[in-house]
């Protein structure tokens, strides 16, 4: 069963967000692990209105994926629209989730062993930004 880690950064209403977030992966067999480093997927709902949040989430994106290079990470929140941010993290988040879409997305994206999303006629790989597609993942070959 593949585990995940949820960093929740900033309001009460992104608290509330991780903890629906939290639920929707359990139905979906992901169970819950306290150790960031070692889950197959981390999600972190991000703040920006307070830039010491934003230097959180730069200083601890790439620290997750130094130690565990294999784990999946999306990213939602406020930071999720801002184009400085994405040329900032690109090379380490794999997909993009803008919060107003956090509770359309197929569960099947977060499964650690597959790779590709494909987007309606088009395919992506990590890193692209998800709005209003049926999301489905194809494994690794």
């Amino acid at each position: 069963m593949p585990a995940y880690h949820i960093i929740t950064i900033g309001c009460q209403m992104n608290i509330s967000d991780s903890e629906r977030l939290a639920g929707k992966l359990e139905q979906h067999g992901y169970r819950k692990t306290d150790d960031k480093y070692s889950a197959d997927l981390v999600v972190i709902n991000t703040c920006g209105v307070r830039q010491s949040a934003e230097n959180r989430v730069y200083g601890l994106i790439p620290k997750i994926k130094e130690k565990n290079s294999k784990v999946k990470i999306i990213l939602t929140g406020c930071l999720v629209g801002r184009k400085d941010v994405r040329r900032r993290l690109e090379k380490y988040v794999d997909v993009w989730l803008p919060i107003n879409k956090i509770f359309n997305f197929s569960a099947q994206v977060c499964r650690a062993s597959q790779r590709l999303v494909r987007l309606g006629r088009r395919s992506a790989s990590g890193g692209q930004f998800l709005n209003n597609f049926q999301i489905t993942i194809f494994k690794r070959k």
